[in-house]
């Protein structure tokens, strides 16, 4: 299974790039408070102002959230 931070222009379905991440299923839910019952964390997470930072530190990089909509996204390989 491999994480991304995916980001898109903001508004758009236009992608940009993406980070490659390492991230533990306890971590997830603790940046995202998750839902019970996605046990997998599969969804696709936005990434918004409350996760901002927690994200930013992962990345070592800032994020531009008014130019761009970021996502933690799952792949199955």
């Amino acid at each position: 299974m491999e994480r991304t931070i995916a980001y898109y222009l903001k508004g758009s379905e236009d992608f940009v790039s993406e980070y490659l991440v390492e991230l533990e299923v306890a971590e997830i839910s603790k940046i995202w408070e998750a839902e019970d019952g996605d046990a997998d964390y599969l969804n696709i997470y936005q990434v918004g102002a409350a996760q901002q930072a927690a994200v930013e530190k992962l990345l070592g990089e800032k994020l531009d959230l008014n130019k761009y909509d970021y996502y933690l996204e799952t792949h199955q390989g």
